[in-house]
């Protein structure tokens, strides 16, 4: 069931910390009354939302940590964009 899961995320290659958050988090009990915390906006939101995502990238998102996603046919997210050099025409060397 959980490689079934794996293999809806619309045919992209998941990284291996996107495998992994998501074999954590999709194991986990139901806990109505906890809540998690996005490291990136420090936003609390109820843990079984995570339960409720489909795959491990949108579940690193959801936490904050996604920016360190390298999975495959991604586009690179505003996070990187801060440390990408660019020239004055805005294109990477």
């Amino acid at each position: 069931m959980e490689q079934q899961k794996q293999n809806e995320t619309g045919g992209n290659e998941e990284c291996q910390l996107c495998r992994i958050t998501y074999s954590i988090y999709s194991n986990f009990p139901p806990m109505p009354s906890a809540m998690a915390l996005n490291a990136e906006t420090g936003e609390w939101f109820p843990f079984d939302r995570l339960k409720s995502y489909s795959n491990g990238y949108e579940m690193a998102e959801a936490l904050g940590y996604a920016w360190a996603c390298d999975c495959r046919g991604r586009s690179r997210n505003r996070f990187d964009q801060r440390f990408t050099l660019t020239d004055a025409g805005g294109h990477a060397p």
